[in-house]
């Protein structure tokens, strides 16, 4: 910009410049304005700026004894378009219509980012009203209501995203939850009708089924606690060591015995809550035994980087595989492939992921691996530097 306004400076300044028409009161005025303040003419060249224009131009690079006046914004609005700039374009052919009256004003919402702070500007222009020859451009910083109206929009997808949830919990709620109180309902009727047939053996079966539902219950329970709780609380930052982590999760879940762990990747140490992240790897790396279809497999754990913010974990086990067709319905709540009396679980655990790794700033997806190949594979990014004040 800056070689565009010098290049554009093309008008010297007059003794009769436009500056010499405004009275100094007005001057003082306009120079009191936050705003950036021009007064062009119908050709596009300045002939007073306030002093907010001038220091704005001082704090990005323009030297600070720069004659505005005499410049020709408009060829600096068209250097920017004919650069293929979208602002430039837009801006330039805005300020057009209205020099040609095409328009009675024009005005453009856009970002200009400083090394230190995020800032958005309105720009305006407009003709004098009993000056028809010269038109008002200003500049407006607007960053407070944009950062607020992104908030907003911020807060309206959570909000929507929450009521999705309630949703489908209460859709979900009315058969998963439900079920193992029928379950348990109806083996107290059979627990009765062995009481009166005094049939102690199938007793004993019925109070043996009737014990795992009520565990099943209470796993169930507990799991949509966690994952209720998962965005509400405070976080407490740990320094760790990823490769130590997976190594501790391996030997404290899993038995080492007839599954093998293979971990590789980079080392670099992250500052996160290390009890959130142990709780995504570890029921991810659970998950690949618990619906193994054999007793004995590898578990891959690679590490990486993902860009310069985020680290990148991903499992893959030489399992069964889960078909593409139900890659998004596996990170749904009280969702399992398989029927629970053949594998214990909630079919909260993987939902629970998900929401763990977004909440915390980072994405997952499933991957299968190829035709000839078992297994599947979970990618997740986590941030290398947590947040304190993130909420998982």
């Amino acid at each position: 910009m800056k070689r565009d306004l010098e290049e554009g400076h093309r008008q010297a300044q007059s003794e009769q410049s436009g500056a010499s028409r405004f009275p100094g009161l007005l001057r003082a005025a306009l120079d009191s304005i936050d705003s950036q303040i021009a007064l062009i003419d119908r050709a596009g060249v300045i002939h007073y700026v306030n002093r907010t224009w001038c220091q704005f131009g001082k704090d990005n690079g323009m030297p600070s004894e720069y004659k505005w006046i005499g410049t020709s914004y408009l060829s600096v609005c068209r250097s920017a378009s004919d650069s293929g700039e979208c602002d430039g374009t837009n801006v330039y052919a805005g300020i057009r219509s209205v020099l040609d009256f095409d328009e009675p004003f024009f005005q453009y919402e856009y970002p200009c980012h400083s090394p230190d702070e995020q800032r958005w500007f309105m720009m305006r222009i407009a003709p004098v009203l009993e000056m028809k020859s010269f038109f008002v451009i200003s500049h407006s910083v607007i960053t407070e209501r944009v950062i607020a109206n992104h908030r907003l929009e911020a807060q309206q997808i959570e909000l929507k995203r929450s009521n999705d949830e309630l949703l489908a919990f209460a859709y979900v709620a009315s058969h998963d939850l439900k079920s193992p109180l029928r379950g348990i309902g109806q083996l107290a009727n059979w627990i009765r009708e062995d009481l009166v047939a005094r049939n102690s053996t199938s007793i004993e079966e019925h109070l043996r089924m009737m014990q795992q539902r009520i565990a099943r219950m209470d796993k169930l329970l507990d799991d949509l606690l966690l994952y209720s709780r998962v965005g509400r609380s405070q976080l407490l930052m740990d320094d760790i060591n990823a490769y130590e982590l997976v190594q501790q999760i391996f030997d404290a879940y899993l038995p080492v015995s007839t599954f093998t762990l293979h971990l590789e990747g980079q080392y670099f140490p992250m500052r996160t809550c290390q009890a959130t992240l142990e709780q995504v790897l570890r029921n991810l790396v659970s998950n690949s035994v618990k619906h193994h279809d054999r007793q004995h497999g590898t578990i891959t754990v690679v590490i990486c980087r993902s860009g310069d913010d985020l680290a990148e974990f991903t499992v893959s086990d030489d399992g069964p595989g889960i078909a593409p067709i139900f890659h998004q319905r596996v990170f749904q709540m009280f969702q399992t492939l398989r029927p629970r009396d053949e594998v214990e679980g909630s079919g909260m655990g993987l939902a629970l992921v998900k929401k763990l790794v977004e909440s915390a700033g980072g994405t997952i997806r499933l991957r299968s691996n190829a035709p000839a190949e078992r297994g599947c594979t979970f990618i997740f990014t986590w941030p290398i530097v947590a947040t304190s004040n993130r909420e998982a």
